[in-house]
């Protein structure tokens, strides 16, 4: 379910073929993940606060 125009391909996934219990980040800094992350809380609370209106 797509909201605000959004776009599919930008939804985070998990490969569920990899049996490897801990998460690699093909060498993403922990400040880029940290930047991101704010970005997709960004874009939820856009989310929910348009569905609320």
């Amino acid at each position: 379910m797509l909201f605000l125009g959004g776009d599919e391909t930008q939804n985070p996934f998990f490969d569920e073929t990899d049996e490897d219990t801990t998460w690699n980040t093909d060498g993403v800094t922990l400040k880029q993940l940290l930047a991101d992350y704010e970005t997709r809380c960004a874009r939820s609370n856009d989310i929910v606060a348009a569905a609320c209106t």
